[in-house]
């Protein structure tokens, strides 16, 4: 019976081929402008991915669908008290009084700033509720982190 190891490095070997496949597709779809196929392997790819991620997330007393749900509130909040605006570069952030602008992270910045730091964020999230909006800000403070590319 394989380890849980073992099915980890399958299922992300089976996320990278997938991800060849998407690439050729994207590639094929780009060339022709039928972006069915590309669509529905992407879907495929990232639902894959999500099950990875999930499993591999380090934070017992905070899960990861919690977090995202966070995540999204917080930046829904933003909005709606209107602290976002367009940047000049498209993305939606914050301009600092400085006149600096700050994108806001993706989720997945969020993630590697969470996991950059598991220690801390552990012991936090075991011991108590973080606010979404605390643990936004905090995380968004502790930038630069690399800006997501689209796709």
């Amino acid at each position: 019976m394989p380890s849980l190891c073992q099915n980890l490095i399958k299922e992300y070997q089976t996320i990278k081929t997938l991800n060849r496949e998407f690439d050729l597709e994207y590639q094929k779809a780009a060339a022709t402008g039928n972006w069915e196929k590309a669509k529905e392997l992407k879907a495929g790819l990232e639902q894959k991915r999500d099950a990875l991620q999930e499993k591999l997330w380090p934070f017992e007393g905070l899960p990861i669908k919690e977090a995202k749900g966070q995540y999204e509130k917080a930046i829904s909040g933003y909005r709606e008290f209107g602290w976002l605006k367009t940047l000049t570069s498209g993305q939606e952030g914050i301009i600092g009084e400085n006149g600096q602008e700050y994108p806001v992270p993706s989720f997945r910045e969020i993630q590697k700033g969470l996991i950059a730091n598991k220690e801390f964020f552990a012991e936090k999230f075991a011991t108590l509720k973080i606010p979404e909006f605390t643990l936004l800000l905090s995380l968004y403070r502790r930038r630069p982190w690399p800006t997501a590319t689209a796709g």
